[in-house]
């Protein structure tokens, strides 16, 4: 930087009244943001954090705030969802004055600040080679003097807190393999399931163990909004090449609920294209989604394909035995900050049995009652823990009959026209029989009306499925557990659910 533009930025200080931060004794904020940054890169590794920290530039102290800014607004949203609690950690644990700290876009700041960001982003002396040799001397402190850097750095979502059990340890074993390059030949790998099950947790644990113990490899996570935000952007300004580069450069490519780009063909084909080129050079692809690949709408048949010929992981909702688990993990977080708070195991085991549904409800199961009781200085109750529940799950009503039929439909892998439909075919048939048993047995619904809803059926064939499917559960164990766990899931749809008012 010149002379001329060093004293620019000194006048622009001068006009605001700003005291930014100098070399000076009480002034060590481009000092601190340094050994942040060095940090950072230890922590996400070297293509992440060129990615999408390297323009983070320390612009100026506020009103005794500190602000950071980067290039554009999608960097900011980026690093503000998926890495600013990290910066502000590592910050915290650097700055003795605990100074809190903010995070801009150039083009939200005013003119004279979006001046200095710049001029500081110019001057930023902490090429990838200082960097370097930062991080070796912090490294070199922390095995002398045991330097905790990551005092209050949010790393929740790692295959250290993932809880696992019988409905997702396929996928928690595949998800290990990927992360440590073990995986095989497998180059795409789809975990599939309702919301809330863990899929992301999944895919983060990935992202989190690359960079922590990857030795140089590098995965790039992106939810489907991220992806298609950054596309549209780069269609606009007319060069992709930025996403291009980002997604093509990484060993593990990990994309969340891919189902919400399927319909836009667009967006669906460049991700496709990507998805080819990173597994043709040897990376791996992991992807979200919340139904099988023959369930997401708009996929050609070569999308298909490319998914199939991976491997298709189905993440289940936790058993009760994982539930209690993960009631018991969520009453250990809250408990850093809250020691007090704890929940008798007989209440713990209420909410498991009673609380079906994902492991994010349960998350808000424990704090409702939290929030009820130490937060509203009361004492933890076993009352609390029955209205933390009737919160969550509501006053259950009866399954209507089209919920029926769509969860048997997707369970035996059919539509809900083909249970209308006239065709006799024993793949056909047999699913419609259970469907009319399962209305006749979970409904209020009286044989005519089941008929009348079955393609107009007449109320003497309901009445033979029936008994048909009654004759089968007596003869074959195995339709017994089949049923049974269809049975649950029709009960436990959120749309058999009435929230209170």
């Amino acid at each position: 930087m010149d002379n001329q533009t060093k004293t620019e930025s000194m006048s622009l200080l001068s006009d605001l009244d700003i005291q930014t931060e100098q070399l000076s004794e009480g002034g060590r904020g481009p000092v601190i943001w340094g050994e942040v940054r060095a940090k950072l890169r230890d922590l996400y590794g070297a293509k992440t954090f060129d990615k999408w920290m390297s323009s983070l530039v320390f612009v100026a102290e506020v009103d005794g705030a500190v602000t950071l800014s980067t290039e554009s607004k999608i960097d900011r949203e980026r690093i503000n969802r998926d890495y600013m609690r990290n910066i502000v950690g590592v910050w915290a644990a650097l700055d003795p004055k605990s100074r809190p700290v903010s995070l801009m876009s150039d083009v939200d700041l005013c003119d004279d600040l979006k001046a200095l960001a710049r001029s500081n982003r110019a001057s930023q002396t902490i090429s990838l080679e200082v960097v370097s040799n930062v991080s070796s001397k912090s490294q070199k402190v922390e095995k002398e003097e045991s330097t905790d850097f990551t005092q209050g750095v949010d790393l929740t979502q790692t295959f250290d807190t993932l809880v696992e059990g019988e409905s997702n340890q396929l996928a928690a074993n595949i998800a290990r393999k990927v992360s440590s390059g073990t995986v095989g030949p497998v180059s795409v790998v789809l975990f599939y399931g309702a919301h809330g099950v863990g899929k992301t947790h999944l895919l983060r644990a990935i992202e989190h163990d690359c960079a922590v113990n990857s030795g140089g490899k590098s995965a790039v996570y992106m939810s489907a909004e991220d992806f298609m935000l950054s596309f549209v952007e780069g269609v606009r300004q007319k060069d992709t090449s930025a996403q291009r580069n980002r997604i093509r450069n990484a060993d593990i490519v990990l994309l969340d609920d891919l189902q919400l780009i399927t319909s836009r063909a667009a967006t669906l084909k460049e991700f496709f294209q990507h998805l080819r080129a990173v597994t043709s050079n040897g990376g791996k692809v992991v992807l979200s989604a919340d139904a099988a690949p023959t369930r997401l709408e708009c996929l050609d048949d070569r999308m298909r394909d490319d998914i199939q010929g991976g491997v298709v992981v189905e993440v289940h909702r936790p058993e009760i035995e994982m539930r209690a688990e993960i009631i018991r993990s969520k009453i250990a977080i809250i408990q850093e900050d809250f020691p007090d708070f704890k929940l008798e195991e007989t209440w713990i085991n209420m909410m498991a049995e009673r609380l079906t549904a994902s492991g994010r409800a349960l998350y808000g199961a424990v704090r409702n009652v939290f929030a009820g009781t130490v937060l509203a200085n009361k004492p933890v109750t076993e009352a609390a823990v029955e209205a933390a529940i009737r919160l969550i799950v509501g006053e259950r009503r009866a399954p209507k009959i089209d919920t029926v039929k769509d969860l048997v439909a997707k369970f035996y892998g059919v539509t809900k026209a083909d249970l209308d439909a006239a065709s006799r075919r024993r793949n056909l048939a047999q699913p419609r029989q259970i469907a009319m048993y399962f209305c006749r047995e979970l409904t209020t619904c009286s044989y005519p009306l089941i008929g009348f809803n079955f393609g107009k059926r007449d109320h003497t064939t309901v009445i033979y499925a029936c008994r048909k499917v009654q004759e089968r559960l007596d003869a074959e164990p195995d339709l017994h557990d089949e049923l049974t766990k269809l049975k649950r899931q029709i009960l436990d749809d959120p749309r058999n659910r009435q929230l209170n008012s």
